[in-house]
Formats: C-alpha cells, sequence, structure tokens
C-alpha cells in the first residue's frame, strides 16, 4: 500500500493566506474569564458583533443531539451547561424536528434564561419560512430564540431567489416582533454564496454573524476556502463568525470516510496534526464561538477543557499548521459538504 505525503502541495505562506490571518489576528474577540451565573462558571467568551451580547467559545451543536435517545440527550445538554456552554445550536431539519424537540423538553423548561438558543430554516420561500420558524418555537418550547439563521446558503442565484420570494422580509419580520433578537447566516459548500449576501446587504445589513467551516484544512484549499475568502469579508462587515465543520465534519479523522477511503494515512487527525493542534488553530482564528457536535459526556470533557486551556497560536504557528495538513486539502470527500469543481 502506497504512503499518501501530506507534503506532496506546498503551500505558500508568504501569499494571500497569511496576509489574510495577520489582517484577521488584529481584529480576533476579546476573550473574556471569569464569567459565572446561576449555573456557575461559564467558559470563556467572546463578543457577538457589536450587540453587547458575548457567546461561549463553545457551543453545543443541535444536530448531534438530535440523533440520541431521550436520557443521553439531557445528560449530554445538563454536562455542557455544568461544563460552562451557554450557546445552543439548532435547526429545523435536525432530525426531523426531534433536536429542537429535545431542547424543548431538557433545556427551554429550565434554563431558557440562561442560555443562548439558535436555529435556522432553509426555507426558500415567505411562508415556508413562517411556518418553519413558528413550528420551531412550538418544539423549542419557547416564545423567542436568541438568534435565527438564514441557513445553509448554496450559490449566488439562490440567495437572490430568497430575497425575491420574501424571506428576507420575513425574517426581518421576525425580529422586529421579538421573536429573533438577533439574524445570522450559515454558508456551507461554496464561500461565493456568502459574499454575495454579504455584498447585498452591506448598505442595510440585518445579521449580526455568520456561521461556516473554519479548519486548516479548508484554509490550505486553494480553491475553496471559507477560512481564507469569507472569514476576512464577515469580520470586515462588522459581523461575528460562528465556526463550524471544524472536523470537515468529520473528513478531517476519516469518521465518515472509512468505507471511502481505505488508506488510514490519508487524515490530517491525527497524522499530520493532533485534535488539540488543529483547535488550537481554529480557536486562534477571528472567531466567537465554535459549535461542535458533542454525541458523549467524554467529548463534552474534552472540549470544554481545550477551550479552558486555549492559548492563541501566532502567525507563524498558525501558517506551520496549514502547511502540516496542505497535501490533504486534494483528496476528494475531505472536505465532502464543498462544491465540487465545474
Amino acid at each position: 500500500m502506497s504512503t499518501y505525503s501530506a507534503s506532496r502541495r506546498t503551500f505558500n505562506a508568504s501569499g494571500t493566506l497569511a496576509a489574510t490571518l495577520l489582517a484577521n489576528s488584529a481584529r480576533a474577540g476579546k476573550i473574556t474569564t471569569g464569567k459565572s451565573d446561576r449555573l456557575g462558571n461559564l467558559l470563556p467568551t467572546r463578543p457577538l458583533a457589536d450587540t453587547g451580547e458575548s457567546l461561549t467559545l463553545l457551543g453545543v451543536g443541535g444536530a448531534h443531539i438530535g440523533r440520541m435517545e431521550d436520557a443521553d440527550a439531557q445528560a449530554c445538554i445538563e454536562r455542557a451547561l455544568e461544563e460552562g456552554v451557554r450557546f445552543f445550536d439548532n435547526a429545523y431539519g435536525y432530525s426531523r424536528g426531534n433536536a429542537e424537540t429535545l431542547y424543548g423538553k431538557y433545556l427551554c423548561p429550565k434554563y431558557r434564561d440562561d442560555t443562548f438558543i439558535m436555529t435556522k430554516s432553509t426555507a426558500g420561500t415567505a411562508a415556508t419560512f413562517i411556518e418553519q420558524f413558528e413550528l420551531s418555537l412550538k418544539r423549542l418550547n419557547t416564545d423567542y430564540v436568541d438568534l435565527l439563521y438564514l441557513h445553509s446558503f448554496k450559490t449566488p442565484e439562490e440567495v437572490d431567489e430568497r430575497e425575491m420570494d420574501g424571506v428576507f422580509e420575513a425574517i426581518k419580520k421576525f425580529h422586529e416582533q421579538g421573536k429573533a433578537r438577533y439574524l445570522g447566516w450559515s454558508c456551507h459548500t461554496h464561500p461565493d454564496a456568502a459574499l454575495h449576501f454579504l455584498d447585498k446587504t452591506q448598505q442595510a445589513p440585518f445579521t449580526v454573524c455568520g456561521q461556516f467551516p473554519v479548519n486548516p484544512v479548508d484554509a490550505a484549499n486553494p480553491d475553496n476556502s471559507f477560512t481564507r475568502d469569507l472569514l476576512p469579508a464577515t469580520v470586515k462587515a462588522g459581523q461575528s463568525v460562528i465556526a463550524m465543520k471544524t472536523l470537515a465534519g468529520g473528513g478531517l479523522n476519516g469518521r465518515k470516510m472509512k468505507n471511502k477511503v481505505k488508506a488510514p494515512e490519508r487524515f490530517p487527525i491525527p497524522h499530520a496534526i493532533s485534535f488539540e493542534e488543529n483547535m488550537q488553530f481554529v480557536l486562534s482564528q477571528p472567531i466567537t464561538s465554535w459549535v461542535s457536535g458533542m454525541e458523549s459526556l467524554d467529548h463534552i470533557r474534552q472540549n470544554t477543557g481545550i477551550v479552558r486551556s486555549f492559548a492563541r497560536l501566532d502567525e507563524a504557528g498558525k501558517r506551520a499548521l496549514i502547511e502540516k495538513v496542505a497535501g490533504y486539502a486534494e483528496i476528494a470527500n475531505i472536505e465532502a459538504y464543498k462544491a465540487k469543481k465545474s
């Protein structure tokens, strides 16, 4: 069996990405420690744009909660709270609504006033968006969310279609009604879609943050990099960044690829960098929070420990990690959610 070489492609650290990382570092949100509430000590926080709100540097990913049995979901929610997490992600479509329903059972009844809760909708028309969000509120067992997203922009054309079909006005109306305290957006496939949204709304912005993939393999991708292209544009627009797919949906450690790629050395983690190094890279970017799909109490303990011990990498440290994984960016399906080359 041949051995895959991660050094097959040399990353030019003195090029565009290096300049981008340097600019981003200067804008990175200040970390605040030492906060507490009635539940105990919070994880470190960073500000959410200029809203006056702060989010814990780690957030619970609702998609993974939605796949759990009730007892496991309740245990993970409560352990996350005990460990200082106060930011909880979700979406209308996760596990056909079960993710929101589980929050409605085990999060909102006892902890609504202590937490910052988000949900999202991919609806393409105003009527569908309204219907989905009203059902989300019912499932979540609350009359408002802290953050509501236009979810999963795929192409610039789709952004235009959502606007023309009234989705932008629908989400703004929910904000005006107090059912969504803040608004945001997400993008998985290609930064061009979100860049188009930012350009389209720059004269009258109504969102405060965007959520998209951030990881060192993404940063090394020569054709489709959220970290290189979208992250600085989002920060420049005055909006916060919520990091997701920090393990490329499992692609960095082979979790979702084990039946597709036979050679284990094709996975960046742990063959090129460690999980801890990967997360140091992510947390060293100017992000407000890292949303993580945590499937067990051990995962929660591991991730909260990383956040507590985090020390920001300098530019040389970030470049070094990118160089270690640069060759992996060319492997098909490492970042399977991204748009393929035409």
